[in-house]
């Protein structure tokens, strides 16, 4: 027999998990693969995700980071440059890098020096140059992709770094 296992669209969307956490006010600054968890799930139950890691959480607006803040390859822009506060849609914008990731195997500035991905994402924010080396698929696609595929890039680690702005731990 086959058995059926449902994903609820709503527990499926990591951007849901994020809504509790941004409207109680704070960041989480360190969105990856490695911390979106996919539950156990059953025939009767929708299988949930669970977002952790909570090192890098920040409250919303309060003051800007001491230095790069959450992993590398997924920051936000403003996470790397350090200028502002960190805000719900920094955490938007590394969920993009995320869904990226998982749909395409890797980003475009992964394996670069810091200023250059930094350049990159700063690129592909305006819509020029790194745009178009980054694969945006549909839901459809993804879901055929993963159902295909082994495993993918560096696991979501992407080079941790983590805090409130205690440097860099990877490229």
């Amino acid at each position: 027999t086959t058995e059926i296992y449902t994903l609820s669209l709503h527990d499926a969307l990591p951007i849901w998990l994020l809504r509790e956490l941004h409207d109680a006010g704070f960041v989480h600054n360190d969105l990856k693969p490695a911390n979106i968890l996919l539950g156990a799930g059953s025939a009767v139950e929708p299988t949930q995700l669970y977002l952790i890691d909570f090192g890098s959480c920040t409250q919303a607006g309060r003051e800007a980071p001491d230095g790069p803040i959450g992993t590398a390859s997924y920051a936000s822009v403003a996470a790397d440059e350090c200028q502002r506060p960190m805000r719900p849609a920094d955490d938007i914008e590394s969920l993009a890098y995320v869904l990226a990731f998982l749909a395409a195997g890797s980003l475009p500035w992964q394996g670069q020096p810091d200023a250059v991905a930094l350049a990159m994402k700063r690129e592909l924010l305006t819509g020029s140059g790194a745009a178009a080396d980054l694969k945006i698929w549909s839901v459809g696609q993804l879901i055929a992709s993963n159902s295909t595929s082994g495993e993918r890039g560096d696991g979501g680690a992407g080079g941790a770094r983590h805090g409130r702005g205690g440097g860099r731990h990877g490229a």
